[in-house]
């Protein structure tokens, strides 16, 4: 199964999830123990993911993290560790739910539909350009108070859905336990 763009039909406001992320103390530790204990994976591990920018209420903040990317059923499994001083929204995070990322038509159109629902924006950021495209814009808006986590959202684009079908298609050729975790 392949993935989609979320707009399928009865899928809401921002379609179906893309993705759930977990706050982790280690990517790579969590990502064997995610391969070992859920059959998910494999993880590709990225260290401190290049960002171009990274942003609270328009000042620049650092945010210094890793993450693992694997696959498990319909979904990606991202494991996130952050490093150093988090921006202001993360901190006091630890194992936990941390996000559930959609891919959306229209990133500003998603920003204002989850900023009516009373979710604030917490964080936007940039990935830094790569080959001959731009890094991808992601925010995250704050949903704790009703969903107890983040809401990220980032446009959904050729580079993006790449990145996804690759993670996919890894999943689908792995054997379930050759080198569950890998260097992206």
């Amino acid at each position: 199964m392949s993935t989609s763009t979320l707009t399928e039909r009865g899928s809401g406001a921002l379609g179906s999830p893309a993705q759930l992320a977990y706050e982790v103390n280690d990517v790579a530790t969590a990502a064997a123990h995610w391969a070992r204990h859920y059959g998910a994976g494999p993880f590709y591990v990225l260290e401190h993911v290049p960002l171009a920018m990274a942003e609270c209420d328009g000042a620049p903040v650092p945010f210094d993290h890793s993450s693992a990317y694997g696959w498990h059923g319909h979904i990606m499994i991202e494991l996130l560790q952050l490093h150093g001083e988090p921006p202001p929204p993360f901190r006091g995070g630890g194992p936990r739910l941390h996000h559930v990322a959609y891919r959306v038509p229209v990133l500003d159109t998603a920003i204002s539909t989850l900023s009516a629902a009373g979710h604030d924006l917490a964080l936007r950021a940039q990935t830094a350009p790569g080959g001959n495209s731009e890094g991808t814009t992601f925010v995250f808006m704050d949903a704790r108070s009703t969903h107890g986590h983040f809401i990220e959202l980032y446009e959904d684009g050729s580079r993006l859905r790449a990145f996804y079908e690759f993670v996919e298609q890894a999943a689908n050729r792995w054997d379930g336990f050759s080198d569950p975790v890998r260097a992206l």
